[in-house]
């Protein structure tokens, strides 16, 4: 199950995951989540610092593959793409994190620069979707 509605316990789940505090504003944080059928949060996908052209994604999850459904991420990228009309979406990466470059990768995602000392001592891999590379928002428009 997909839901849209910004509940904070989607928000305090997505900040525990990941380690941070994002505040609920609906100017600077909208967030997707994926719950299982017993309404347990599987994953939430932030989407943050707007401008007008681009945000930044990120994902937290509860470490179980069964959140990624063809569905729910091609409701992510269609929110960014089709409805917020973006024409990038970004994502910095712990390059520790080898799991999310793999999955990043996997969404088809393009890998363009390194950032020194992003997350203290260890670089940032800035990653990039943009419309025409996305087949998530090409194959999945009936969705």
């Amino acid at each position: 199950m997909i839901s849209l509605e910004q509940k904070p316990e989607y928000l305090d789940f997505y900040n525990q995951v990941l380690g941070v505090k994002r505040i609920p504003d609906p100017n600077h944080i909208v967030w997707i989540t994926k719950l299982d059928e017993a309404g347990n949060i599987l994953a939430v996908v932030a989407f943050r610092n707007f401008t007008q052209h681009t945000c930044e994604m990120s994902i937290a999850t509860n470490k179980k593959s069964n959140w990624a459904s063809r569905e729910f991420i091609a409701v992510c990228y269609r929110y960014a793409f089709n409805q917020m009309k973006l024409s990038r979406v970004n994502a910095v990466i712990n390059e520790k994190n080898e799991r999310a470059l793999r999955m990043n990768r996997k969404l088809g995602c393009t890998e363009e620069a390194k950032l020194k000392n992003f997350f203290g001592e260890n670089d940032g891999i800035l990653m990039r979707m943009l419309p025409n590379e996305c087949k998530w928002i090409q194959e999945t428009n009936h969705v």
